[in-house]
């Protein structure tokens, strides 16, 4: 991604220092973790969402969004995920072998609304896991996960 400040000439309340204000571009669909450190070094750590363009250059044929934070994970997996349209889904975790572990999500999602589980690892070995999404109409996504502790 790009980061470009644009000084828009205004200035901070307290001081005679301008405030630089940052545009991200060409960013991938997906979430991101944020991290802000104030000017007294106060630090505020959050999500942010950014959705699939669906017109233009960047449009994508995929109405589905996978992601799963941290990768690799030491014992417990954040799974991020929207759909674009309300449909049912679950969210399952396979071992290397195929063989399911557990189902973490199974319901209805209301479109372009980005929703979150967990998944709990403390007791399976170290390795190579599968985190599976699928809609009630087959659609399915996939991503590898490692389990390292």
């Amino acid at each position: 991604p790009d980061l470009t400040p644009t000084n828009n000439g205004t200035y901070d309340d307290n001081s005679t220092a301008p405030i630089n204000n940052y545009l991200l571009e060409n960013l991938l669909s997906g979430w991101y973790s944020v991290t802000i450190t104030d000017c007294i070094g106060e630090v505020t750590e959050g999500w942010f969402w950014i959705p699939i363009d669906r017109r233009g250059r960047d449009k994508t044929n995929s109405d589905l969004q996978l992601l799963a934070k941290p990768n690799p994970f030491d014992g417990t997996l954040n799974l991020y995920f929207n759909t674009m349209q309300n449909e049912n889904i679950s969210v399952t975790v396979f071992n290397s072998e195929g063989k399911l572990l557990q189902n973490v999500f199974k319901g209805k999602t209301n479109a372009n609304t980005p929703q979150n589980c967990q998944f709990n690892a403390n007791e399976l070995p170290n390795g190579l896991y599968i985190v599976q999404m699928t809609t009630e109409t087959g659609i399915m996504l996939q991503q590898k996960v490692i389990l390292l502790r």
